[in-house]
């Protein structure tokens, strides 16, 4: 079931809530005035829009001497005809949105700089990529390797002081019987 319910809220602001099932969402929007060629924003919306360009960060500087570009494997390729940049390496890997995308370490720029790309993206580092998958299936096994290890030193471990509290109450038990021999206690 959903609920929308909106109102105004004063200054051209109007709020919009909606309850879904059991989870409320809601935003505040800007209202739009008519003018002569159409809807215009507001004088506060233009306001808050040049704000927020005024505070824009700029696009990270190109690297000095890096003209490095990646040559299109085919006719297809998306990046053909466009400026390309050369991949260093694959760096990581995550699911997004049902898209696996690659986290690319580029030749010339900064870690900081990398970048999460869709192997669309990626035309011709077929190789990386496999590279990337070896070193992440070696790691796994190596994390694997360690927690067995973990995990059989603590099932010793825990033998070990099972075994140390058996032979504890053997002795006392040796030493109660031995204190019930001596009281004449049979």
């Amino acid at each position: 079931m959903i609920i929308r319910l909106s109102g105004h809220v004063g200054a051209g602001t109007f709020m919009e809530v909606a309850l879904t099932g059991h989870h409320l969402t809601g935003h505040v929007s800007q209202s739009i005035t008519m003018g002569k060629r159409g809807p215009q924003p507001s004088a506060a919306t233009k306001a808050a829009a040049a704000a927020k360009k005024a505070k824009a960060v700029p696009a990270a500087p190109k690297p000095q001497g890096t003209t490095t570009k990646r040559t299109p494997t085919s006719a297809f390729d998306g990046a053909a005809g466009k400026e390309t940049y050369e991949p260093e390496k694959i760096v990581g890997r995550r699911l997004e949105k049902g898209v696996t995308k690659f986290q690319v370490k580029w030749v010339g720029w900064e870690t900081k700089d990398n970048t999460w790309e869709p192997i669309e993206h990626l035309a011709g580092c077929e190789d990386m990529i496999a590279e990337f998958n070896e070193c992440e299936k070696t790691r796994i096994q190596q994390l694997e390797r360690v927690a067995e290890e973990k995990h059989r030193q603590k099932q010793e471990a825990a033998e070990a002081a099972a075994v140390a509290a058996a032979e504890q109450a053997a002795a006392a038990c040796v030493a109660a019987r031995a204190a019930d021999a001596a009281n004449g206690i049979r």
